[in-house]
């Protein structure tokens, strides 16, 4: 930020200065307000006298200012400035700014020789240096607090939200589906970079006369130069646990396949001295390009306010944060696959080693047990049989010209790894990226013409994947065992929460039936104490009854046939099966023993005198569907399951009934009535208990308009006991209810 003109003049006024001060002395200060800004302090010429009067004040504010300019060194034109000279003089032309003014001049920093001044340029100047000649690419120097790491993935229990920067298998997965030029080097690039914990550039060196296939740790090993420090460590690389995304197998094979990867140009028929580099697109290159271009191509997949923060460093951060937080992981391990050289010559011993590379290699591909031996995915999996097309396939699939990678080099071993890699994560690519996609379609119509049709291909990439599963079968990692244990411990508390709903609901619904049960049980006392079994007439016919199903039946004169319309009806009486119930229920005689006939219908006849009960005639109005919206109860027929033949004054016995029953019931009743009345398969459960209810308030409600008191056990609530006390009441205790037109008259308040 520039000084005001105001507080320039000032400032000149009070350092004596006049308005033809250098540039440089105003571009000295712009660096120093921009430091006070950034730390939310008045500038230069807003500061005074009691801000600095502490001893050492000044000489901490220019230590601060010191170590803010190594974080982020002054740039021109997008080149840092020169520190031997114009960084320097800057440093020196805001000490005398600071003499000179009225208002420091007399600060006692400033008294003797200064020496913490010289100290804190020097060091200065050389941090700086450092940071350029060793640190920085091409100019591209950042603050390093800025950077973020990308982890290769997200722990699940991690809410990841839309602005947080992706992890690598979200970032390798987007580059894959894209169109941009390379992107198969790009991704294979990236992934190298990120299991060597490499820096951005280092990747152009990357080569492959370097290269080595393991078959003893079953990994690929390779020399990684480390520019910073001007030397090579040692790389080694194996198959992602379940990612194919971070795979750097699946990324080469990809890249040789559809890039054609392993395919050199030839100088005067000769390989070139750059035919053997892993990344030909660096190779024209500088290192710096090799680290713009992937800062460039990991910040375009991450969100907008992320992209400042992502830079090809987040790789080597991620990666080694990622070992650093491994519990199985071991502080010299980190060392050794960072590149952090020890001083003495242990480093000679145990950095070029490939067994110590094995735990950090596994814990970057994602194993959770980083001890146990890893086995890549085989070939030999579909059976010895198909070995021999594989070889074919493979020539086919990535074509090359360099003899190491050929049926007899010693990285063809690599070569079949990387097919069977390629294979495995088939059905997963296809599913996510697509038929469209280059490299799937690449793999398919190679193999079509090698005689193998996609349902084949499909099978082949189930049967690699199941056996490297089972090859690979892991411990179960602590922070993941427990929160599956946790998932799982939560599951059985939901199920345990619903079936104690259910076991209550159940319970709730055996009380309601046990309260229908002992409904049912009073109605079927109340309906036999009605049965005239203690006369001597009753006992007669029954003990006839019983000689005449124990003996034989005497011959009778035969009876014209009668339709069978007409014995239909007979067999299906009410009269008649009502009859054969009862007498079922008093003599014990089976059912099919019991002789319908004249005799039997007299006697049941004589049983309907008794009238059923207010709740029986209920629910068969509810099981026939009579209780319409609109229905009223005393427009209602008498069921004929209770009332086979009823007279003209029994059904007005019946109506002055209704007439009690509509002044006695509730709004709820009522409601519950209709409502199962109009279902299609009614459940009686509740309608059976709201009508004992009815019929506990029915009583008390007749005997309190009769004048009576106390009601006795003789008090039922049978429907002509009911009609007929009704009737006798008269008219009176019924105007209200204005010849039963509207239920709304009576419910709403008009009692």
């Amino acid at each position: 930020m520039f000084l005001s003109s105001s507080s320039a003049a000032s400032l000149r006024a009070a350092s004596g200065r006049t308005t033809g001060s250098s540039n440089t002395n105003n571009a000295a200060m712009k660096y120093f307000d921009s430091f006070q800004q950034s730390i939310d302090e008045p500038c230069f010429a807003d500061l005074t006298a009691e801000d600095l009067s502490e001893p050492q004040a000044i000489q901490l504010k220019f230590h601060d200012w010191a170590c803010s300019m190594i974080r982020n060194p002054p740039m021109f034109q997008n080149k840092p400035v020169d520190p031997e000279t114009t960084l320097k003089n800057y440093f020196g032309l805001v000490k005398t700014r600071f003499m000179e003014d009225d208002r420091f001049k007399d600060h006692v920093d400033f008294k003797g020789d200064m020496a913490w001044h010289s100290a804190y340029k020097t060091e200065l100047i050389k941090a700086i240096n450092d940071k350029i000649n060793k640190g920085g690419v091409d100019g591209d120097i950042d603050d390093s607090d800025m950077h973020v790491a990308i982890m290769r993935k997200h722990l699940s229990c991690i809410d990841v939200n839309e602005e947080d920067v992706p992890d690598l298998v979200t970032l390798m997965g987007k580059l894959a589906a894209s169109s941009i030029t390379n992107n198969y080097q790009l991704r294979a690039l990236i992934n190298a970079t990120f299991i060597a914990d490499g820096r951005p550039g280092e990747g152009k060196f990357f080569n492959m006369r370097s290269w080595n296939y393991s078959n003893g740790h079953k990994c690929l090993t390779g020399s990684w130069k480390d520019i910073k420090n001007c030397t090579e460590k040692l790389a080694t690389f194996c198959n992602d646990f379940d990612q194919w995304e971070t795979d750097v197998y699946d990324s080469f094979g990809d890249y040789w396949s559809v890039e054609n990867g392993l395919v050199r140009k030839l100088v005067g028929g000769r390989m070139g001295l750059k035919s053997n580099f892993a990344f030909p697109m660096c190779q024209d290159r500088t290192d710096g390009w090799t680290a713009r271009i992937i800062a460039s191509t990991l910040s375009n997949l991450v969100p907008a306010c992320q992209k400042k923060k992502v830079t090809g460093k987040s790789l080597r951060y991620g990666a080694t944060t990622s070992m650093h937080e491994h519990p199985d992981i071991t502080h010299t391990e980190l060392l050794a696959v960072g590149g952090w050289w020890s001083k003495d010559n242990s480093s000679h011993y145990t950095v070029g080693r490939v067994a110590i590379h094995m735990g950090p290699m596994r814990a970057l591909a994602g194993y959770c047990n980083v001890r146990k031996a890893h086995v890549p995915p085989r070939l030999g999996a579909l059976g010895e049989v198909e070995l021999p097309l594989m070889e074919t396939l493979a020539d086919k699939l990535y074509l090359t010209n360099l003899n190491q990678f050929k049926v007899g080099g010693h990285l063809r071993p690599l070569i079949r790894i990387v097919l069977a890699t390629n294979i495995k994560n088939f059905n997963k690519k296809l599913a996510t990226l697509g038929i469209d996609n280059a490299s799937v379609s690449r793999l398919i119509s190679v193999a079509g013409s090698c005689g193998i049709p996609l349902e084949r291909l499909k099978e082949m990439s189930s049967t690699i994947d199941d056996d490297f599963r089972l090859q690979n079968i892991q411990g179960i990692e602590l922070g993941a065992g427990i929160e599956r244990l946790l998932e799982h411990n939560n599951t059985l508390m939901t199920q345990m929460v619903s079936k104690i709903s259910e076991l209550n609901a159940t319970i709730k619904t055996q009380n309601q039936r046990i309260g229908c049960l002992e409904t049912l049980q009073q109605q079927s006392k109340i309906s036999s104490s009605m049965i005239p079994l203690a006369s001597p007439q009753a006992i007669n016919r029954v003990r006839l009854l019983q000689d005449a199903a124990e003996s034989p039946r005497p011959q009778q004169r035969p009876k014209l046939a009668q339709p069978a319309q007409v014995q239909q009806q007979q067999q299906r009486s009410p009269l008649r099966d009502y009859a054969v119930g009862i007498l079922q229920r008093v003599t014990g005689i089976r059912r099919d023993a019991i002789p319908v006939n004249e005799e039997v219908t007299a006697i049941a006849s004589s049983s309907y005198d008794a009238s059923p009960s207010i709740s029986r005639v209920i629910i068969e109005l509810v099981k026939a569907h009579q209780l319409g919206p609109n229905v009223q109860y005393i427009d209602t027929t008498p069921p004929p399951s209770l009332f086979p033949a009823i007279s003209s004054g029994n059904r007005n016995v019946y109506k002055w009934a209704m007439k009690v029953i509509k002044k006695v019931i509730t709004k709820e009743q009522d409601k519950l009535f209709r409502s199962a009345s109009n279902a299609k398969d009614p459940d009686l459960t509740a309608v059976v208990s709201s009508c004992a209810e009815l019929e506990r308030n029915i009583i008390p409600w007749v005997l309190e308009k009769e004048g009576v008191k106390e009601n006795s056990r003789n008090n039922k609530a049978l429907v002509y006991g009911i009609g007929n006390r009704a009737k006798k009441l008269g008219e009176s205790h019924f105007s209200d209810l204005k010849g039963f037109e509207d239920l709304r008259n009576i419910f709403g308040g008009k009692k």
